[in-house]
């Protein structure tokens, strides 16, 4: 006797809702079986394309008995309140990135969750990557020896039209911010960050940064450079005495520096 496939479904039927629906035909054991939009039209588009049911409301969607797993993929700062009307319901979420815009919003939505005893599942599309399954490889193969700095430079690009393409993107409140927040989850995908459970160094500084708003149309900054500082701590024990500063140093006196143009 053949298993029950696990049932899924799909709130937000935007543009990311495609790529999972594709991705879920490409899986065994599952079946993508309901979705629902705020846009009943919209929604019913997208159902009858993939064979399935339109829920015409959050609720009915939930209350489907075949929907084990819910896809959040509504705008990224409204997926809080819908993922905590999946796991009073006892469904399963997966939510597209990023998990939501705050970190306190992040760990309300985590919480609840494991309150309730579903699995939340973020969306982490760079990961499985070819380019990044190869940089894990070799960092587990030991082959760049003790790693003291690392860079990346992603020269992505968001044309004025993605953040025309929907009113929300771009925006503090529903999108985080601009290219800076809504590229980060993207680019940051094959790593996991997590808050300290210790306090900072008591000697720690505060990073610089600037940023700038680039896009025309976008709500937010978009073009961010950062740079943290690190001061350097006082060697333990007792501070050796100065050394005597030789005649030639004394005559020299103190280093200058001199900037031309």
């Amino acid at each position: 006797m053949s298993q029950k496939p696990l049932g899924f479904s799909i709130w937000g039927t935007g543009m990311i809702a495609e790529f999972h629906a594709k991705a879920l035909a490409e899986i065994a054991g599952v079946k993508l079986v309901a979705a629902y939009n705020r846009s009943p039209a919209k929604g019913r588009d997208f159902a009858a394309k993939h064979g399935i049911a339109f829920a015409e409301t959050p609720e009915a969607l939930l209350a489907n008995p075949d929907v084990n797993v819910v896809c959040l993929c509504t705008p990224s700062g409204d997926h809080l309140a819908p993922a905590l009307a999946c796991a009073q319901a006892g469904k399963h979420v997966v939510v597209e990135k990023p998990l939501e815009v705050t970190l306190a919003r992040c760990d309300e939505l985590t919480a609840a969750c494991a309150k309730a005893g579903v699995t939340v599942a973020g969306i982490l599309p760079r990961r499985f990557g070819a380019g990044a399954v190869a940089l894990k490889a070799a960092l587990d193969a030991g082959r760049f020896g003790k790693l003291t700095l690392a860079g990346a430079l992603i020269p992505w690009w968001r044309t004025q039209a993605y953040y025309d393409s929907a009113a929300w993107r771009g925006t503090f409140a529903l999108d985080g911010g601009g290219a800076v927040a809504s590229t980060r989850s993207t680019c940051c995908s094959g790593c996991s960050a997590r808050r300290s459970a210790s306090p900072p160094p008591r000697d720690s500084s505060p990073m610089r940064a600037s940023r700038s708003r680039i896009s025309r149309q976008a709500g937010s900054n978009s073009l961010m450079a950062a740079a943290p500082r690190w001061p350097v701590r006082p060697p333990a024990g007792p501070v050796p005495a100065s050394r005597p500063k030789s005649a030639s140093m004394a005559r020299r006196g103190p280093p200058s520096c001199a900037t031309t143009s």
